[in-house]
């Protein structure tokens, strides 16, 4: 094999004090050019001599990590480890990448961002900011983590996805499409978001919560506990939905409103302030069901009904005038 580099001695060492070797070109390949010197290694297994792959400035590769096929590692980027780099990905400016992280095709980790333990970063994902991948998440297709977001455990982050702010996305949540998720909210369980989906502020997504389409969830929101969301339903304030809940079209629910048991808001239906709507209950139309109203066991209410103040209605009956 005609090798395109060998390594020079240096004063520079790795994180554990070990002496590192600089590479110096020994061909002309991609943009480096014979005699350039590079980054560092700590033994010659770390960067390949096939391939457009390189290591320039003061970034280095160390531990058993491979940087192989066209990747670039540049600025003071550091990859340690069993990091496997490969593709064209680019880790650049201060990232670090330890752990046994597989990064592959197109991807981007650079600024401040920490890629760690077992994740797998692929496509064109882009990590950055001060953005932290951890254990065994999946980041993957156009998707970008950004400022100070965490995503971790088996995660997965798809599509044109974003997470960013401080948000955190972690359990085995399923991220798709083009959602966004910012703001300090928490994503977590075996919870699947998808479309157009933002998730914001202080809201919390769990357990196997559904959420599709173009839906906002945000304030102190929770949904939980195989609450669905879907179409642009918005659901706000301290709002939850739980238990086998269905929300969606324009449907709105917010303020200390719960929505459980099985029960369906959808149309353009409202359900807010203190309200209770439990046990296979359906409102829909433009009804509204607020103040401390409570709802259980199947009622029916829909077209422009408002029921409200300390109502409770139980048993299966369909409501057609407002209730106070």
């Amino acid at each position: 094999m005609n090798k395109k580099y060998e390594l020079l001695q240096s004063d520079k060492t790795d994180y554990r004090g070990r002496p590192l070797f600089q590479i110096k070109a020994l061909k002309d390949f991609s943009d480096v050019k014979v005699g350039d010197l590079g980054g560092y290694v700590l033994n010659p297994f770390n960067l390949s001599q096939e391939g457009n792959c390189w290591i320039y400035d003061n970034a280095y590769a160390s531990d058993n990590c491979w940087i192989y096929e066209n990747a670039k590692l540049k600025n003071n980027a550091q990859v340690v480890d069993g990091v496997r780099v490969a593709g064209k990905v680019a880790v650049f400016d201060n990232a670090v990448v330890y752990g046994i992280t597989r990064v592959k095709g197109d991807a981007k980790i650079y600024q401040n961002a920490v890629v760690c333990d077992s994740p797998l970063i692929l496509g064109a994902a882009e990590i950055f900011g001060n953005a932290r991948i951890l254990r065994n998440a999946i980041i993957q297709g156009n998707a970008k983590i950004y400022d100070d977001a965490h995503v971790g455990n088996t995660a997965l982050v798809d599509g044109n996805a974003k997470v960013y702010d401080t948000a955190h996305v972690y359990g085995s949540a399923k991220i798709y499409d083009n959602v966004e998720i910012f703001g300090d909210c928490h994503v977590f369980g075996v919870t699947r978001i998808q479309g157009n989906t933002k998730i914001y502020d202080n809201a919390r997504i769990y357990d196997n919560a559904n959420i599709s389409g173009s839906v906002e969830i945000f304030g102190s929101a929770q949904v939980f506990n195989t609450g669905t969301v879907l179409e642009s339903a918005k659901v706000y304030g301290d709002a939850m939905i739980f238990n086998n809940a269905y929300v969606y079209g324009n449907a709105q629910i917010y303020d200390n409103a719960e929505v459980s048991g099985i029960s369906e808001v959808f149309g353009n239906a409202k359900v807010y302030e203190k309200a209770y709507i439990t046990d296979h209950c359906r409102v829909y139309d433009n009804a509204q069901i607020f103040g401390n109203s409570i709802l259980e066991d199947d009622i029916r209410v829909g077209d422009q009904v408002k029921i409200s103040g300390d109502t409770k209605l139980t048993g299966r009956q369909t409501i057609n005038e407002d209730m106070a």
